[in-house]
């Protein structure tokens, strides 16, 4: 997927399950910019400047859904919340090193498609937006100005159909240049 052309995100919550279901209706008219989503934002903020997880309120935000929902991204206390943030910074390491975001079946076992990775919906427009999966894998992405990513399409508008094989793109399974990261991301709209 090129990130260039995403839209913003989808506020419509759609679950893998909805993968490849076409959805008529005005659920894409609802989307707000990447850096107004929590995960994104902070994320984006942490990989981009010399703030902890602390300071950017990553830890405030998870323990508040903890308290909420006693589980939140697999964690259930603070010990949780700091090995899962340590772990996120090793994958932003090797997801920099090696200058693209790898496809999860590369490092999931019986991995298949795109299944645990980003989602898009496409809009009646055609556009992409991002559908509240991959909250992290976004933010290295657009913290490193990786503009190709892979992703899992989530419902896709009628009106939207014909733009599917425009979205499609096999440059993420290639090494990307400097030069892409040159290139400016997402247009604008975060």
């Amino acid at each position: 997927m090129d990130l260039t052309n995403c839209a913003g995100a989808s506020n419509v919550v759609y679950k893998g399950r909805d993968s490849g279901r076409v959805v008529a209706g005005d659920w894409d008219q609802d989307i707000k910019p990447l850096l107004k989503i929590s995960k994104v934002a902070y994320s984006v903020k942490k990989w981009t400047t010399d703030s902890t997880w602390e300071q950017v309120g990553a830890y405030d935000y998870m323990m508040q859904m903890i308290s909420k929902y006693g589980e939140y991204d697999g964690c259930f206390t603070l010990e949780d919340v700091s090995k899962r943030y340590q772990n996120l910074d090793r994958v932003f390491k090797i997801v920099s090193d090696q200058n693209r975001i790898s496809p999860t079946s590369e490092y999931r076992v019986g991995g298949f498609g795109e299944v645990g990775g980003m989602m898009f919906h496409v809009a009646s427009n055609g556009a992409p937006l991002f559908g509240l999966a991959g909250h992290h894998r976004l933010a290295m992405a657009i913290a490193l100005k990786i503009s190709y990513v892979p992703a899992v399409i989530g419902v896709v508008h009628p009106k939207g159909l014909s733009a599917l094989s425009d979205l499609r793109c096999e440059k993420f399974q290639s090494q990307v240049t400097q030069n892409d990261r040159e290139q400016p991301l997402l247009s604008g709209q975060i």
